[in-house]
């Protein structure tokens, strides 16, 4: 495999999907169902939040997130979850690791969630 660079989000708009999903793996569910198969495969898997002139960490719904905006993430885990209560429910999980070792997420799903 070759080294891809994808984008997420569109830079201007900050939809998601960005075109990149949909022209290159169908739209979402499909881009879900390809991390899910490199990470089986063994694939080396980073991220990283463009600040887009922004510094610290990403601000969702007014508080702090833990995550560091314009800092690489390793992807050590990419994997689903079956809801407990609802057959029809999966959550889609990614598991991050901070190279430097300090920031983690505070929000679902979090350590202390």
């Amino acid at each position: 495999m070759q080294p891809e660079k994808i984008f997420i989000r569109d830079d201007k708009t900050g939809v998601f999907p960005h075109k990149m999903i949909s022209l290159n793996y169908g739209g979402a569910d499909e881009f879900w169902h390809f991390l899910l198969k490199r990470d089986q495969d063994g694939c080396l898997l980073g991220c990283s939040i463009k600040g887009m002139g922004k510094e610290g960490q990403q601000i969702i719904d007014g508080a702090p997130s833990g995550l560091i905006l314009n800092h690489a993430y390793g992807i050590n885990d990419v994997f689903e979850l079956q809801d407990p209560y609802d057959e029809d429910n999966v959550f889609r999980l990614m598991r991050l690791r901070n190279p430097w070792g300090n920031s983690e997420w505070l929000g679902a799903w979090s350590e202390l969630s």
